[in-house]
């Protein structure tokens, strides 16, 4: 195998590990957005109903809705104390990053399987390759932690199967069709 067939290979699983994680952060995002939308709805219905429970307490004076009333503000201040404490749309706006971090980051895998592609000299792509590597842990350092679902979504969505082990076409289905890799693409390196 020549050296620049290494460096493609390399480049490749590197390029497909950062779509992946990426995807992931992606998903990441989506969850919390929706568990985001669900507590600001449920926040406000809460809080309409201990006002109309508490108005209704200057009306009359029932014990049961002193208790509904009680349970409703104890559920409206549960919320506001999850956002507080979890900070749900600092968490999305977290993911949200780390994704556009890694989507740039994938672009310039792909413009580096270009250079490969044109003949470039191998020392300059291993160069250029090992700078993204470094950048790539830079942003997994500072990534936020995801979850399982995130990561099963994402594998749905990119119908990959296997944790940090790609097939070639599930490569490609990654990178533009004329980065993918063909019987023929090995004799041209």
């Amino acid at each position: 195998m020549n050296d620049k067939l290494v460096v493609e290979e390399t480049v490749r699983s590197a390029f497909a590990g950062v779509s992946w994680t990426h995807k992931i952060h992606e998903k990441q995002a989506d969850i919390y957005y929706s568990q985001f939308k669900i507590m600001e709805i449920a926040k406000i219905i809460s809080s309409v109903l201990a006002s109309i429970g508490i108005l209704s307490l200057i009306i009359s004076d029932p014990l049961w809705l002193k208790i509904i009333s009680a349970l409703v503000s104890g559920v409206s201040a549960f919320i506001s104390t999850y956002y507080q404490s979890f900070k749900t749309y600092e968490q999305i706006e977290n993911h949200k990053r780390t994704a556009r971090e890694l989507l740039a980051l994938r672009d310039r895998y792909i413009h580096l399987l270009l250079k490969i592609r044109m003949n470039d000299n191998v020392a300059d792509l291993v160069e250029e390759f090992e700078m993204l590597e470094k950048d790539k842990h830079s942003i997994y350092d500072s990534a936020p932690i995801t979850t399982n679902k995130a990561v099963k979504m994402a594998s749905e969505a990119l119908k990959i199967s296997h944790d940090n082990s790609y097939t070639d076409d599930e490569i490609d289905g990654m990178l533009p069709e004329c980065l993918h890799k063909g019987d023929t693409h090995a004799s041209k390196l």
